[in-house]
């Protein structure tokens, strides 16, 4: 068969004419395919979005407007961090031009600029010195740290400013860990993505091949009852969970921080306009550390001794007794000077004693303490003001003017709204700082009626402060502190902010999540369907709607939403978990193992599906798989009180009493208010005979809201039959016992024998013996045996008593 002929044209053309042939025809393919995509409406990744989030210089924050090119307005893919601002391409004569920088401080949070320190200072200027037309951008970015505000100010350096204002060092330890991986990318990798960015066939690709996870939810659940989860992680951030102490990372951080500093000074000279910068201030005595961890050298009997301190310390300020709590409290920080909780609730008690310099070392400690430090430490403080002294450029001390206008000199609620972010009241005093220093360097003339200006400028700011801008400030504190774990206070102001938000479908989102804590799960289910009917595909409040129906027990409903949440968005783990849970609440393990897996699959480091893993596997009886599966759970998060308490139910059960008590007890000291671990810790000292310890663990239990029925349960059984007359208390037993009827609808056989046992300890046996016989009939044979000696018992008139320890 003969070779097809080859043209002489193909085979003589020289390879350079090909290669410039072939980018012709590639080019050309683009930028067809380009046209075709810009025609039906597709755009660029970098028009909504900012995949960098402010790492890379394809993303500039202020371009020009559309409808007006001599306009510079805030880009749109930056908004979810910015506010909208905007200035003319080009500054006017006898124009003085500020842009203010920083985090969420700066920003405005949790309102926005027009309450700022910048949204004062705008007011201000023009009312105190009119020879300038003032104008103050502001250009403080949510969670931004130093090294993302380097690169916003060298984009700013283009518009000729006159005064930067910095105030940022909240957000460095942040930064570094919610965005590493972008960091980690090789400059010219993440710059090629970025331009990439600008193609709208690169977006069609990346909508193909990536949909967002949105955020990993939190929390798991008992073996009675495995909760669903529903909370979204904050501005898809990441939680105190990811944090653990590392001084030489601080260190590192200080150092790096104190560099960026540097880097401002010499953006801002070679720009020919001033900086200032602002110490950033934070609240220190109504703010609880958001973790603490005991260093690594604290011998287990110094934790014991250091919990024997600290509880003692808890109940003498209870009673009121400050001269005892004070001895506590200072004998368990000597131990574990370096435990954030235990300084801080030193500070509380030296204050509530008169002692305020006490008081405030306490507190400032408990701040450097915390694990999880978003709030600036005394390092980074100290290192602001040596790059300025340095420099020799002005510092505003706004945390020595917030410490001289709180009680007692202590920063609190008076001037914060939560860790950071001041009142409105604590945006003016910092506004009225900076403008004290641009008097004193006279590039702000000082105006014969201060005070005057003062009144009528805090009339305006106030005003603007209307019931929608309320009910965001309210709803943004919500989810600071759902993220930061604060779950009570997180839900009371995202129900305060729905009552004035109504309609907004991310506060009713907040709202339903609220209601479905506080077990008020029929309201849940109006919020999460009202969500749903302004967004179809809102995955959170579909996957939360499952939840609540789950708690409804209306199973086939909650598979239908989780399946709905899977069909829309593939990759989200927490609907795998929850349709794990579902499946294992309905008896069928196999599936329920397989969604476990997946969501694990989709996220390794997913700890709530391993500990329900572990749970799984422990109904089976496969118990080393369990314990392995809440070791890999700790590796996640070692400060996992229910995966402690888990792996210590686990050895309980395979009769390891000692290893189960060890893990009781570190789950307390992970969360005193894990009321399972101490229900169980009361179990094993029941069994021990350490009956008064046992009532004490139950008591605990039942003070904390959600207590597991066990709870209640054992108390009762323990006051209604203890062979130890001092603890025994029938009334009470009688009402415990009838509470823990009612939770199980009178279908327990325990239950109702601890109603039966409580009546006979009151000496009354009829009463007590028919109850009795119910109880028996309730029963599975495994327990009917016992259920049935109990009868014998009250037959024969004698209370029955719980067999005493090695009986």
């Amino acid at each position: 068969m003969n070779e097809p002929s080859q043209s002489p044209l193909a085979h003589n053309l020289p390879w350079r004419k090909k290669l410039c042939f072939a980018a012709f025809v590639v080019l050309s393919v683009a930028c067809l395919t380009e046209c075709a995509l810009w025609a039906v409406g597709v755009r660029p990744l970098l028009a909504d979005q900012d995949p960098f989030v402010g790492f890379s210089a394809q993303a500039p924050l202020f371009v020009p407007a559309d409808n007006d090119t001599s306009q510079m307005v805030t880009a749109q893919n930056k908004l979810p961090w910015f506010n909208a601002q905007s200035f003319p391409s080009h500054k006017a004569d006898g124009t003085y031009r500020i842009f203010t920088l920083g985090g969420s401080t700066t920003f405005g949070r949790p309102y926005d600029d027009r309450t700022s320190f910048s949204g004062w200072l705008r007011e201000l200027l023009p009312a105190v010195d009119s020879r300038h037309d003032w104008e103050v951008i502001n250009a403080g970015g949510i969670s931004y740290a130093s090294h993302r505000v380097v690169r916003v100010m060298a984009e700013l350096t283009q518009y000729e400013p006159d005064l930067f204002i910095v105030y940022c060092g909240h957000n460095e330890h942040l930064e570094e860990r919610t965005y590493r991986k972008i960091q980690e990318l090789p400059p010219v990798i993440r710059e090629l993505k970025a331009w990439l960015g600008h193609s709208r066939s690169y977006a069609v690709l990346h909508r193909l091949l990536r949909r967002d996870s949105d955020n990993l939810p939190i929390s798991g659940g008992t073996e009675k009852e495995l909760a669903p989860e529903v909370k979204t992680r904050l501005d898809n951030g990441i939680g105190p969970a990811a944090f653990s102490r590392d001084d030489k990372l601080s260190e590192d951080l200080t150092t790096h921080y104190k560099f960026n500093l540097k880097q401002m000074v010499q953006i801002a000279n070679a720009a020919g306009a001033t900086i200032i910068f602002v110490t950033p201030a934070s609240n220190l005595s109504d703010c609880e550390p958001f973790k603490s961890q005991h260093v690594a050298d604290v011998a287990a009997h110094d934790i014991a001794s250091w919990e024997q301190h600290r509880d003692a310390a808890v109940r003498a300020r209870d009673g009121a007794d400050l001269i005892t709590a004070t001895a506590e409290i200072d004998d368990a920080a000597r131990i574990a000077p370096r435990h954030a909780h235990t300084r801080y609730l030193q500070g509380q008690i030296h204050l509530a004693s008169g002692d305020i310099d006490g008081a405030r070392r306490a507190f400032v400690a408990a701040s450097t303490e915390d694990v999880c430090p978003l709030r600036a430490t005394g390092a980074i403080i100290d290192a602001l003001k040596s790059v300025a002294s340095d420099a020799e450029t002005q510092v505003v001390d706004a945390v020595a003017v917030i410490d001289l206008a709180s009680p007692n000199g202590i920063p609190g609620k008076s001037l914060f709204l939560d860790h950071v972010h001041p009142t409105i009241e604590g945006h003016r005093l910092i506004a009225e700082a900076i403008l004290g220093a641009m008097l004193e360097t006279r590039v702000v003339r000082r105006s014969d009626h201060m005070e005057e200006i003062w009144s009528d400028v805090a009339a305006r700011v106030e005003a603007k402060v209307d019931r929608k801008m309320q009910g965001e400030a309210l709803r943004n504190l919500s989810k600071v502190l759902g993220w930061a774990g604060k779950t009570d206070e997180s839900n009371r102001l995202a129900l305060q902010a729905e009552s004035l938000l109504g309609g907004d479908v991310e506060t009713e989102y907040l709202a339903g999540n609220a209601l479905l804590e506080q077990n008020r799960v029929t309201e849940a289910i109006t919020k999460f369907e009202a969500v749903l009917h302004s967004e179809p595909t809102h995955t959170m409040a579909l996957n939360s709607l499952g939840t609540a129906q789950l708690k409804l027990g209306q199973f086939d409903a909650a598979l239908r939403s989780f399946e709905q949440v899977i069909k829309l968005q593939p990759d989200f783990a927490p609907a795998h978990n929850n349709l794990g849970m579902l499946h294992q609440q309905t008896g069928d393990l196999a599936a329920a193992q397989v969604h476990y897996q997946q969501a694990i699959e989709l996220n390794p480091k997913y700890a709530n599906a391993f500990n329900n893993l572990g749970v799984l596997y422990r109904k089976q009886e496969q118990w080393q798989a369990a314990i392995a599966a809440f070791q890999r759970a700790l590796e996640t998060n070692d400060q996992f009180a229910e995966a402690q308490f888990n792996w210590g139910l686990t050895l309980q059960l395979q009769g390891d009493v000692e290893g189960a008590l060890a893990h009781y007890e570190t789950s307390l000291r992970i969360d005193r208010n894990y009321a399972p671990a101490h229900t169980y810790l009361g179990i094993v000292q029941e069994a021990r005979g350490q009956w008064q310890a046992a009532a004490a663990s139950y008591r605990k239990a039942l003070e904390i809201p959600g207590a597991p029925i066990e709870a209640p349960l054992r108390m009762s059984f323990l006051l209604a039959a203890c062979p130890d007359a001092t603890v025994r208390n029938g009334n009470v037993a009688l009402s415990l016992a009838q509470q823990c009827v009612r939770a199980t609808g009178g279908k327990d056989g325990d239950a109702v024998s601890a109603v039966a046992l409580a009546h006979a300890e009151r000496g009354e046996f009829d009463r007590a013996i028919k109850i009795q016989q119910r109880a028996v009939e309730l029963s599975p044979p495994p327990s009917r045996a016992l259920q049935v000696q109990r009868l014998q018992s009250l037959q024969a008139r004698r209370p029955w008593r719980i067999p005493s320890a090695g009986r």
